[in-house]
C-alpha cells in the first residue's frame, strides 16, 4: 500500500468517505501513477448500492489525464486544429 493509499484509508471520516468508498478511491489512486490496472480487483466493488468497476474507472481517469492536452503540453497538438482549417 502507497502513502497515498494509506492517507485516504487512514483519514476516511475527514474526507466524507466511508469505509469502502475510501477502499475504491484508494484503490484507484493506488494504481493511476503507474497504470498498473491488473493491481485492480477483476470484479465490481459494491458501493453503496452501486457496483463499481474498479478497471473501468482508473483507466478513465487515465485517459482524462492523457487528454488534459494545453499548448504548454503538447503545442503540435494544440495547434493541429488551426492548421486544419
Amino acid at each position: 500500500m502507497g502513502t497515498e493509499e494509506w492517507i485516504i484509508n487512514e483519514n476516511y471520516g475527514r474526507l466524507g468517505l466511508d469505509r469502502v468508498q475510501a477502499s475504491a478511491v484508494a484503490l484507484v489512486v493506488g494504481v493511476h501513477g503507474d497504470g498498473r490496472l491488473d493491481r485492480l480487483p477483476p470484479k465490481p466493488m459494491l458501493v453503496g448500492t452501486d457496483e463499481v468497476h474498479l478497471i473501468d474507472l482508473a483507466a478513465i481517469f487515465r485517459l482524462a489525464d492523457m487528454l488534459d492536452t494545453t499548448y504548454l503540453r503538447a503545442p503540435e497538438i494544440a495547434w493541429l486544429p488551426m492548421l486544419i482549417f
